[in-house]
């Protein structure tokens, strides 16, 4: 990441993790046991529910990014909530709390960070800082300054 009012930039390397609604997709090693797979898909679901409706509902279309446009009827339907107003409910049905359930091409990426490159370009100074975590556990990081 790049920021450019400030002149930093951070790279960060690691391993990537896709959660989908059975867990993990890419079952690298044998982390993946039944508490940790709780955890990953309840860290799915509240990603979910955190995102605005305005990007959820573009989860239920059934064109295909990147592809030509074409007019299409909207998924969504209205209907009316209990003040009468109209309220935008997807296909599928919805939660006990108004949201509708993760669609299956809803994925939750972790990124498990094992180096972290950190960038400083000033004027006056420059400054660059290498951490890195220590494999296997107990995991443990250790810096050192190297030159820009």
């Amino acid at each position: 990441w790049w920021f450019p009012e400030r002149n930093e930039q951070y790279r960060i390397r690691g391993h990537l993790r896709f959660i989908g609604s059975n867990g993990r997709l890419n079952h690298d090693n044998d982390e993946n046991d039944e508490i940790t797979s709780q955890i990953e898909k309840t860290a799915r679901k509240k990603a979910w529910e955190d995102i605005g409706d305005q990007v959820r509902k573009f989860f239920f279309q059934k064109s295909l990014p990147g592809m030509d446009f074409q007019e299409e009827s909207d998924v969504r339907h209205q209907k009316e909530d209990d003040t009468g107003e109209g309220k935008d409910v997807h296909d599928g049905g919805s939660g006990s709390d108004g949201v509708p359930p993760p669609p299956e091409n809803f994925l939750l990426m972790l990124l498990d960070p094992t180096n972290v490159d950190y960038l400083r370009l000033y004027k006056t100074s420059q400054y660059r800082q290498i951490d890195s975590r220590t494999q296997p556990p107990p995991c443990t990081w250790t810096s050192r300054r190297v030159n820009p």
